[in-house]
């Protein structure tokens, strides 16, 4: 048997065999070398480099099932035999099977939704693997990357692939990501606050800006940047701050003091009479640290949040079911409120639902919206 006909029989015998656990297109890899070929036999190292391929790919799909088996036991099974074949090669090059296996319990709990998590990494590389599963579609950038600057991340690198099983395509998408601090993100408690607020903001679901770089450098939640964000709007509306993305540089550079505004006013409101007693000591706190201050802008900026926290007299911040924050004020107490001033405001906020202020001139006075 000539040297030709004997690489046909053996590319033959391999896509056969591969394209029984893997995507079609490993099948048409030997066909498009036959073809190639046109009647000529291969050089012989390219013919051991495609075996190579082809070799790599039946193992990878077979490690696969082995994690799956390992990890899901007798469910395992039925697993790999809905996702067999649902990898592409260029996911398999880049991706190990134990990760593949991470992933397909990640498409499990995604439930046919928009779906993020974050990806196992080694801690020296100081880089965080997030990942977003968007189904039927694939995401255009432009759409997840003004997302992500808003965390302050910076985006080293993305890939994005097409998971394809018998029912249903899923997109892929990876971004290596680096903090400033040199910090990364997983699947703890912090890394799904953070990948719930990247989805909501995907989804359109809330306001995103760069507010949302203190839930990584102050912990704070998504409804404590909501809190920030209604007393910067209503300060805005009153002519007491400058610019909004000037007030929110200012959180920025100050996330402890940030953090602190946020703590006095759950102290101050919380349902929880035990949490009232430390409102003295959060002031304290804040007020030394206002003192280490060198900027006057900053400085005037961070306590125009204080005073409108000082001001409020009720809110129903802790209604769980709520989907806009309201806050009742004395506008007595207010420093910088143009006259002629109303006697209360209730201001809500409510991201892209809705925004707006009740006026009320005296104790028996009806009241006007603006």
């Amino acid at each position: 048997m000539d040297n030709l006909k004997k690489q046909k029989l053996v590319l033959a015998k391999k896509s056969s065999v591969i394209s029984d656990n893997s995507a079609n297109s490993i099948a048409d890899v030997a066909s498009q070398l036959k073809s190639l070929s046109q009647g000529n036999a291969l050089p012989s190292s390219l013919m051991k480099s495609w075996l190579h391929v082809l070799d790599c790919i039946s193992k990878w799909e077979e490690q696969l099932e082995e994690y799956l088996n390992t990890r899901y036991g007798s469910r395992g099974k039925k697993l790999y035999s809905k996702y067999r074949g649902a990898f592409g090669e260029s996911y398999q090059v880049m991706v190990t099977p134990e990760q593949a296996a991470e992933d397909i319990y990640d498409l499990e709990a995604s439930e046919g939704k928009l779906f993020i998590s974050w990806g196992k990494t080694q801690k020296t590389e100081k880089i965080s693997i997030l990942k977003i599963f968007s189904p039927l579609s694939k995401l255009p950038i432009s759409r997840v990357t003004p997302v992500l600057v808003h965390f302050s991340f910076i985006v080293e690198d993305e890939s994005s692939f097409e998971i394809k099983t018998a029912k249903s395509a899923v997109f892929l998408h990876i971004f290596k990501i680096r903090l400033l601090n040199g910090n990364i993100i997983d699947n703890n408690e912090m890394g799904k606050m953070i990948a719930d607020c990247i989805r909501e903001a995907l989804e359109e679901k809330t306001v995103h800006d760069s507010l949302n770089t203190l839930m990584i450098t102050a912990g704070l939640a998504t409804k404590e940047l909501e809190l920030l964000r209604t007393i910067r709007n209503y300060a805005r509306q009153i002519s007491a701050l400058p610019a909004r993305s000037e007030a929110n540089n200012t959180l920025i550079s100050h996330p402890e003091a940030s953090k602190l505004l946020v703590q006095i006013f759950s102290s101050k409101f919380s349902p929880d009479n035990s949490k009232r007693k430390n409102l003295d000591h959060l002031i304290n706190r804040f007020m030394q640290y206002l003192s280490s201050v060198t900027s006057i802008d900053e400085d005037r900026t961070l306590r125009v949040f204080f005073n409108v926290i000082e001001s409020a007299l009720r809110t129903n911040y802790f209604l769980p079911e709520s989907k806009t924050i309201a806050i009742k004020l004395d506008c007595s107490k207010i420093y910088r409120m143009p006259e002629p001033r109303p006697w209360r405001e209730i201001y809500v906020y409510g991201g892209k639902v809705m925004e707006g202020c009740h006026l009320r001139g005296g104790p028996v006075a009806r009241g006007g919206i603006r």
